[in-house]
């Protein structure tokens, strides 16, 4: 048994290169913490010169003072449907089309429930509408 220091490592490669990859690992870790606490733990120091008053904003005293924006509809070209490729089919045959008029406070959810739809086929049904 030989008590002089061996040259290479337990793996089996020089002794000089794991001890370089193990110095490389350690420096890669203090930097890492080094981002973590500049970016996260230490707090901003604030300069004389970005030390303004904080800005004031007037709001509105009564729903009177507020300006709405202008309206604009999306049109109905733009909705987009996911395809299914699961096709359901229903245990009863509907042959027959179905008119519905609708009215004020008439929704998707609400016409599909009245018929014993989904609400998708009330859409897919009336994409051109």
């Amino acid at each position: 048994m030989s008590l002089k220091p061996s040259t290479e490592s337990r793996s089996g490669g020089p002794l000089w290169l794991s001890i370089l990859l193990w110095g490389v690992a350690v420096a890669m870790i203090a930097l890492l913490a080094l981002v973590v606490v500049r970016r996260f733990i230490t707090p901003k120091a604030v300069s004389a010169e970005t030390n303004e008053a904080p800005q004031t904003v007037d709001l509105p005293k009564a729903a009177a003072d507020v300006t709405l924006p202008e309206f604009n509809p999306v049109s109905l070209a733009s909705w987009t449907r996911p395809a299914s490729v699961h096709t359901i089919i229903p245990e009863t045959k509907r042959e027959e089309i179905f008119t519905h008029t609708v009215v004020s406070g008439d929704s998707i959810v609400g016409i599909a429930k009245e018929y014993n739809l989904k609400p998708e086929s009330v859409l897919w049904a009336n994409f051109g509408v």
